[in-house]
């Protein structure tokens, strides 16, 4: 263009992001301001149109291919040079050949890209296949999201069934711990939750100015949603909607085994659990202790009894009997280390086990114990 007509400028108005600083290209507006511009009328059009500027003549070919209008070309004139007919018609036409051009590409691309992403899908779901853990499942998630789109910072929230207070799941980043991110979850949570198609915005800017970009795409299971995905980047308009669609779909893949895997998880966790005391089961502690001896060089195993429980049960009835508990069970485990295990013996007796403990050892423990 530049070579057939030397002295005027040249600019390509395009209706798609393009991450090129070589090629003079300018972005349509659809606001209502620039929807009145000739370029945007243009391109909505599809007609070529002429603006006489005080700046210069200016002349704008929309770049159609058969299947729509990908942009607008813009050609600038000084102000004493005006556009013959049969230039129109040869710049309208050298348009033509670059929105079929442009058409083309994009086709290619886009096919590309959908066999890309059907294979980004497939290898997801067969990796879920191979009994993940819940940590697994989300390291897994967030692995693929990050092949096909870039966030800052990405949030997996949760909500129990009868929880009003929503979880944010290991594996979230950092942002998501402050009270800006968690502030950001609250006000999202019911929005994205109560729609079928989540939420993607470019230029968000409700309470959280650092970002700008914002995606969020609920995990509905059953025909319910009590999850959500977050992603956020710095940059306004950074996710594109097939970015969008992709990560809706590696969501939808992912929910039904991260919802099975989650009531997985919590059913062994309540199977070796005592309900009211949260403390181990006298089963699990004797498989645990079983494991170790085969292993391990030393334990000790301390029981505690409280003194009087019949009474206090008699004197104040069994609910205050189990506050008891549940007050002992708590200290109890404040008293150990992390790896040792604490368990309900049956009844009123509690029990813990302490790895690699010797008899002293464990004397000095149990009486740090009986003091609180």
């Amino acid at each position: 263009m530049k070579f057939q007509y030397p002295g005027l400028t040249v600019y390509l108005f395009l209706s798609q992001d393009i991450e090129t600083t070589s090629l003079p290209i300018k972005s349509l507006e659809y606001d209502e301001q620039g929807v009145n511009k000739p370029s945007t009328r243009a391109f909505l059009s599809g007609t070529t149109l002429l603006d006489n500027h005080h700046e210069g003549n200016r002349l704008y070919a929309p770049l159609k291919g058969k299947q729509g209008v990908y942009g607008v070309l813009e050609v600038i004139a000084p102000a004493d040079l005006f556009f013959p007919k049969k230039e129109i018609n040869f710049i309208s036409q050298l348009a033509k050949v670059a929105g079929k051009a442009i058409e083309n590409t994009t086709l290619i691309q886009n096919s590309n890209r959908l066999v890309t992403d059907l294979r980004l899908i497939n290898e997801t779901s067969r990796q879920l296949n191979s009994n993940l853990n819940v940590c697994e499942i989300i390291k897994l998630l967030k692995g693929k999201i990050a092949e096909r789109c870039k966030y800052s910072q990405i949030g997996i929230i949760h909500k129990a069934n009868n929880d009003s207070v929503v979880q944010i799941l290991e594996g979230s980043t950092e942002y998501f711990y402050t009270e800006a991110g968690t502030a950001l979850v609250n006000d999202l949570f019911g929005k994205v939750t109560s729609k079928n198609d989540g939420l993607i915005k470019g230029n968000y800017a409700d309470g959280v100015l650092q970002f700008r970009s914002l995606m969020a795409v609920p995990m509905q299971y059953a025909g319910v949603s009590r999850a959500m995905i977050v992603l956020l980047h710095e940059k306004p308009y950074y996710f594109t909607f097939e970015s969008f669609k992709i990560v809706q779909a590696l969501i939808g893949h992912s929910t039904l085994a991260l919802s099975n895997t989650i009531l997985k998880e919590k059913l062994e966790h309540a199977a070796i659990t005592d309900y009211l005391t949260k403390l181990h089961t006298r089963a699990y502690l004797d498989d645990r202790i079983k494991e170790h001896m085969e292993v391990g060089k030393m334990g000790s195993l301390v029981l505690f009894d409280i003194d009087d429980f019949k009474k206090i049960n008699d004197h104040y009835g069994h609910h205050i009997g189990d506050r008891v508990l549940v007050q002992v069970a708590n200290i109890l485990c404040e008293s150990i280390r992390s790896h040792d295990i604490a368990a309900r013996w049956g009844g009123e007796e509690l029990a813990i086990y302490l790895h690699e403990c010797n008899i002293s050892d464990s004397e000095i423990v149990a009486s740090e114990f009986l003091r609180k």
